[in-house]
């Protein structure tokens, strides 16, 4: 019984300073930067249309080939990895449709007073979920 109690503990332990070590790892400036690059009024909140117009501007860009979608290798010049979680049919590629749907979730989710806009602490705070998952 004692051994189950030490593993339990040490379980515990290891994971509480796996997911500090994640948090450590994610880039602030890097949100603010990113946040700054959607706010287009810079008034310090995100609305769904500016999130609409950032991502078809950002799609456009990893486009290269430019037939409405992302390919791997297209996806890869995403730094960012805002649309690695659009592929929800898993065909390996992100349609148009995909990307639009995955940053409707971004702002739904991130928008935690559900106000319709996401502040830069909203933005911020739901950063490392965004590109890391």
């Amino acid at each position: 019984m004692n051994l189950i109690i030490k593993g339990s503990i040490f379980f515990c332990i290891a994971l509480l300073c796996s997911v500090n070590a994640f948090a450590e790892e994610v880039d602030l400036g890097a949100a603010e930067s990113e946040f700054q690059s959607f706010d287009a009024d810079n008034n310090g909140a995100i609305t769904f249309e500016e999130m609409q117009v950032y991502q078809q501007k950002r799609f456009n860009q990893l486009d290269t080939d430019k037939n409405n979608s992302l390919s791997a290798k297209e996806l890869e010049a995403d730094k960012t990895n805002m649309f690695k979680k659009a592929d929800k049919n898993t065909d390996q590629e992100v349609s148009r449709q995909e990307a639009e749907t995955q940053f409707k979730e971004y702002i739904n989710q991130m928008d935690k007073n559900k106000d319709s806009v996401a502040t830069g602490e909203e933005f911020t705070e739901y950063w490392p979920v965004m590109i890391r998952f």
